[in-house]
């Protein structure tokens, strides 16, 4: 229909109905039943704020979430998208047992720039902002910087964090290297040259805070074999790490480490290469033969230090 046709006739509501219905089946048709059904449920349960949080979520929600963060009336981001990978693995709490594991090393975060590298959906992040922390988050992915977006906003926490799209260390190893705190959780291990990105910590006064999974046979302050094969530069993604390297690596950069509690253990099943959990929470330092566990180390500057230089 050209303009003239239109402006003749634009108060017929015989031509407009027909429009509109088509219009409004075209958009219902992007959607599945089951977004329409739970954004539906948000809005008669909540407002039009976690209606459209909870639309966003599950439009997002491609294959589930890394972290289940809470939104309001009982709507998470497990409840909406549900969990991504180790799903027999995780605990609903987990994210939650990690963060009090992290509070109680680093103090108060109230006025102090916080670095979160590989954010995931952000649960630290957002931790870290409702403490009153400015932070900057580093994301890898597009996906994830939507989902921080949406999950930010409706905790109005938006103007708290400076979202950053890229890959770390060639993204955000200068916000890294003048921070005050920094969290780098469950990054390392996805990262061929850990030297790189461990860099900024020289001559940096942060406190960092890293997780990661690790070799459980080897305890942190014991020489193994495994140091002698490790190679940090030139290293396979998504390996367990060597504590041993990382701990002599993070004092020659001027560091002090504090070990806390294994907080996931698993063990590699024979034969078939996938792991098995053997549980949650493990008492600081305990040994597993042959296994891999998720640790938390916190890092702080050592006063004094002059960082040397180690490979």
């Amino acid at each position: 229909m050209d303009l003239a046709a239109w402006r003749s006739q634009r108060g017929s509501r015989e031509v407009l109905k027909p429009a509109l219905r088509a219009q409004v089946q075209r958009r219902v048709r992007r959607f599945p039943a089951s977004l329409l059904a739970g954004t539906a449920a948000a809005l008669r349960s909540g407002s039009w704020r976690l209606g459209g949080a909870v639309f966003h979520l599950k439009r997002l929600s491609d294959e589930g979430y890394y972290h289940n963060i809470s939104l309001s009336h009982g709507y998470t981001t497990y409840g909406i998208g549900g969990r991504r990978w180790n799903r027999q693995f995780k605990r609903d709490d987990a994210m939650e047992v990690l963060w009090r594991l992290i509070d109680s090393q680093i103090g108060s975060l109230k006025g102090r720039w916080l670095v979160d590298i590989g954010p995931a959906e952000g649960y630290f992040t957002l931790q870290a902002a409702q403490a009153g922390a400015r932070v900057t988050a580093i994301q890898p992915s597009r996906l994830f910087v939507s989902r921080m977006r949406h999950l930010l906003g409706f905790h109005r926490l938006l103007d708290r964090v400076d979202l950053r799209l890229g890959c770390y260390p060639e993204v955000g190893s200068d916000a890294a290297a003048g921070a005050q705190v920094v969290f780098c959780l469950g990054l390392l291990y996805h990262l061929t040259d850990l030297v790189e990105a461990l860099e900024p910590m020289r001559g940096s006064r942060a406190v960092w805070a890293i997780e990661s999974i690790f070799h459980a046979s080897t305890a942190p302050q014991d020489p193994s074999g495994i140091t002698a094969s490790f190679s940090p530069r030139q290293r396979v993604p998504n390996r367990p790490l060597c504590p041993v390297w990382l701990e002599r690596h993070l004092k020659a950069l001027g560091y002090g480490v504090t070990w806390l509690r294994e907080w996931q253990a698993f063990a590699e099943l024979p034969g078939n290469g996938r792991w098995q959990r053997l549980g949650d929470f493990y008492a600081d330092r305990k040994p597993l033969s042959q296994g891999v566990t998720r640790r938390l180390l916190v890092a702080r500057p050592l006063l004094g230090c002059t960082a040397k230089g180690s490979s």
